[in-house]
């Protein structure tokens, strides 16, 4: 299954765009550099003798500024490795992403809807600017980033969200 097929995105994601990696806005990039060789190990590039994370290491919050200052580094070259994959990419309100959250199974099963309040989390940054990613599995509507994701709705900002396409 993929995400078009989900039961509550694929509705809000049919008609937006689908860009190449290497065309995709730089924080969209950086996020997902992040999310694919630094949180795992899905663009692993073990040959590059420079680069030092991959499959969560290391985890520790300290190691943050490290790493996305080696992501900036490597950019181009993960543009040049996976430049062609193609992700979905587009803006979404806080809303619609809440509707299809308060449809997934770890809601309606504990019989909770997801609601934001309080005051924006600064702990990872000042001012969220990632996108978040969505999920392929029907029982979901985030794959990563809600941290991300509540900082956008409590600031009631549009959402930066990408997806895989394949």
């Amino acid at each position: 299954m993929n995400v078009y097929q989900h039961p509550r995105l694929g509705k809000l994601i049919k008609d937006k765009p689908v860009v190449e990696f290497k065309n995709l806005p730089v924080d969209f990039q950086r996020a997902i550099i992040h999310y694919m060789a630094v949180d795992g190990a899905a663009w692993a590039v073990y040959e590059w003798e420079d680069w030092r994370w991959g499959e969560g290491k290391p985890i520790h919050p300290k190691f943050r500024a490290m790493a996305l200052a080696d992501i900036e580094k490597s950019r181009h070259r993960f543009i040049e490795s996976w430049g062609n994959v193609r992700f979905g990419c587009c803006m979404m309100t806080p809303e619609s992403l809440i509707e299809s959250i308060n449809g997934d199974k770890n809601f309606v099963k504990r019989g909770l809807k997801y609601t934001v309040t309080g005051s924006p989390d600064t702990s990872e940054y000042d001012v969220p600017t990632w996108p978040v990613f969505l999920s392929h599995i029907p029982d979901e509507t985030l794959q990563d980033g809600w941290t991300r994701f509540e900082n956008y709705c409590q600031r009631n900002w549009l959402v930066p969200v990408t997806w895989y396409v394949e």
